[in-house]
This record gives structure tokens, C-alpha cells and sequence, in this order.
């Protein structure tokens, strides 16, 4: 009983003690100084090349203005997928090859077009890769002389590529010369784009099936390119340059086959070569008219809105790719800074992502971000594919 009489008189004093203390401290006197907060370290960033990309490619792409070289990662963002020119052991001829960016740190083939289209078609370039996230598919396209079908697809990301029917044939097209110029994937529906003849087409495939026409191909795009589709909130987009007005062509189709023109109406506004959308605005890239610049543009999706120009303060020569991640819209190609950001809900202010400029030494082809973030970039710069990593 006397211990724990003694432990509560303690504790009394104790709880006095505190609350004089701190009546001092309210009046300004007898208070301790906080220790400082110490200050966040800077952050530092570099583009580093991804495995060993600088030697297993070669020129990735060999095409005006660096169109091609398509990248994309996998669903689950452990594998980076690129196509372009590969140096294989009977020398630089085209591929697509993959590199798992979590445990990887070498480069592997998955296409060779050396063996995969020998016996049925030449293969020029490659402009365009895409990934089924349901069940892993690749689907690659390009431009192509003297084949049967320029689209084919691997069911188990392996050499073993099979043809998504015969676009060449069942389009009756039945050219000699053929470019897919973009691909895009919906679900079970595979868009394609591109050209035969000085004429442009867009077509779907339903499940790997035959190949028909989505509508009739927009006169503005004939002896002109389509560069870019994609497809957004049930509407299918196709971009590329106008033989009309000479400048950037768009158009837009709701799945009954009927194209509507929502061209910018800016008379500077020349190749569109890249599209990207967030639920808010569309936003096309390319250059200008006159190829004095690049060309960033945005649409909000609002009742009588229009375009509006928001790379004034870019310069340069040509933007290549844009992504959108986390209310961020990102832009590489042939500019200064190689690959810069903006916010996408705020004021546009464009800055460099990094300071590209010096580590990456040549023009930026494709971007793609991952979810955390993470910014990849292949092009034509002595890393040939790199990625941003910030300590």
C-alpha cells in the first residue's frame, strides 16, 4: 500500500511538472529548439541504355524523320518489347526482340524477318507493334514488296508467327508494293491503316479473322498517309496529313463506317504522326506545315470546343510519339530536350524530362511509361533504347 501510495504522488508531480512546462512554453519562454528537419537529398536522374541494347541493334530505324521503331511493354510491365534493325550473326536485317526490365540484362530475339517472312514476303521497315493483354499476342506490320499478308502475329511471344489472314487479298487490294502504317488493338478488333498504290485504307479484324473495310477510306488521305490510329471512348481516330489543305487530316468514325473530318483548322498544322487521349482531351503531335516545328495539339472534349496549339514554346523539328500517365502528357521525337512532360489539368508547361540533351545524343522515336512512372525510349542515340532512373 505505501509503494503504491508513493507511485501515485509521482505520478502527480510528474503531470504538474508537464503542464508548467508547457504553460511556458505557450508564453514563448524556456522552450526547447526543435531539431531541424533534415533537408530531402536532390534528386538525380540519368538516362541509362536498357541490357544491352547499344550493341545487340543496330540503326533502329532507317525511315524519314525516324518513324518506326515501334516499342511497347507487356501488361504486366516485366517486358519490354522493341522492332527495328537487329545485328544478328548473317548481319543488320529487321526483328522485334524483347528484355525483361525487372531481372533482365540482355537483349533476345523473338522475330527474325530473315527466316519469318523468307517464303512469303520482303519486309522494309517496321512501323508498327502491338500486344494483346489477354492472351500476349504480338502483332507487328510494315511495309512490304512482293508478299502474300503484312501482318502477322506470334500466339506465345516465340518464333512461332502465324498471318492474321491475308489483308492484301481480302481487301482486294492485291498490290505488290503494301505499308501497314499503324496498328491498334480493342479487344478482339485489330485496326489497321495504311497504304497500296497512292491509296490509304483502314481496316478491322475480328478475332484473327478476315480482314473489311472500316467505311470508306477518307478522300483527304488518298496519296497521303495515315500514320497514327487509335481508338478511344467508342470512336476510332485516324491521323496523317490531308491532300485537301495540304496540312494535318483527322478523322473520326463511330463503328457505322461513316468517317468525320475534325481536322485542326490552324493553318499551320501539317503531318499528324502521333495520337494519344485521356478522358478529357485528345491530343495529336507531328510538325508543321511548313517543317519549321514540332506540332503538339490538344481537343477537350466539350461542345464546340476547338483545337489548340500547345507546343508553341517547343520548337524544333518533329514530334514522334506521345503518352499519357498519371495527369502527365509526355512528347519525344526531334526536339531539343529529346523527351519532355506537361501537366495535363493545369496550365501547359512543357519541360524536359531530365536533361536529355546531353546523355541522349540523337532524336527520340517512341516513349512509352509505365505506370509508376517509369520513362523508356528507343531511338536514334548511341544508347539505342534507355531509361530514365531518378536516385
Amino acid at each position: 500500500m505505501l509503494v503504491r501510495n508513493i507511485l501515485k504522488k509521482q505520478k502527480v508531480i510528474y503531470l504538474v511538472l508537464l503542464s508548467v512546462f508547457a504553460s511556458a512554453c505557450n508564453n514563448g519562454s524556456n522552450c526547447p529548439t526543435p531539431s531541424p528537419s533534415p533537408s530531402p537529398s536532390p534528386v538525380s536522374c540519368v538516362w541509362r541504355e536498357v541490357g544491352n541494347a547499344s550493341s545487340f541493334f543496330g540503326q533502329l530505324s532507317k525511315s524519314p524523320n525516324n518513324i518506326g521503331a515501334p516499342m511497347i511493354l507487356s501488361k504486366d510491365e516485366h517486358k519490354l518489347y522493341v522492332g527495328g534493325y537487329i545485328n544478328y550473326e548473317s548481319g543488320e536485317h529487321l526483328g522485334v526482340a524483347e528484355i525483361d526490365v525487372v531481372d533482365g540484362t540482355n537483349w533476345t530475339s523473338v522475330a527474325d524477318s530473315e527466316t519469318l517472312f523468307a517464303d512469303s514476303f520482303n519486309l522494309n521497315q517496321l512501323s508498327s507493334l502491338v500486344i494483346n493483354d489477354e492472351d500476349s499476342k504480338l502483332y507487328l506490320g510494315g511495309q512490304y514488296y512482293d508478299g502474300e499478308s503484312p501482318i502477322v502475329y506470334s500466339s506465345s511471344n516465340d518464333e512461332n508467327w502465324q498471318m492474321v489472314q491475308n489483308i492484301n487479298s481480302d481487301m482486294g487490294f492485291n498490290a505488290r508494293y503494301f505499308t501497314i502504317s499503324s496498328l491498334f488493338l480493342n479487344g478482339s478488333i485489330l485496326y489497321a491503316s495504311g497504304y497500296f498504290n497512292g491509296n490509304s485504307f483502314v481496316a478491322s479484324s475480328y478475332q484473327d479473322g478476315e480482314w473489311s473495310n472500316v467505311g470508306n477510306s477518307p478522300e483527304a488521305f488518298n496519296g497521303k498517309s495515315i500514320y497514327n490510329l487509335l481508338y478511344h471512348n467508342g470512336v476510332l481516330y485516324a491521323g496523317g496529313e490531308s491532300n485537301l489543305t495540304s496540312g494535318a487530316a483527322l478523322y473520326q468514325s463511330n463503328g457505322s463506317g461513316v468517317w468525320q473530318d475534325v481536322s485542326p483548322q490552324l493553318s499551320n498544322a501539317g503531318a499528324i504522326t502521333t495520337l494519344a487521349a485521356s478522358g478529357l482531351a485528345i491530343y495529336a503531335g507531328g510538325v508543321l506545315s511548313d517543317y519549321s516545328g514540332a506540332m503538339i495539339l490538344s481537343l477537350p472534349f466539350t461542345a464546340g470546343a476547338q483545337w489548340l496549339n500547345i507546343s508553341e514554346q517547343i520548337g524544333s523539328v518533329w514530334i514522334n510519339s506521345l503518352q499519357l500517365n498519371n495527369d502527365k502528357l509526355y512528347a519525344g521525337g526531334y526536339i531539343e530536350s529529346r523527351v519532355i512532360s506537361t501537366p495535363t489539368n493545369s496550365s501547359i508547361n512543357w519541360t524536359a524530362v531530365w536533361d536529355a540533351t546531353n546523355q541522349l545524343d540523337g532524336p527520340v522515336a517512341n516513349i512509352v511509361v509505365s505506370s509508376d512512372g517509369t520513362v523508356y525510349a528507343d531511338g536514334e542515340f548511341s544508347q539505342k533504347v534507355a531509361k530514365l532512373v531518378c536516385e
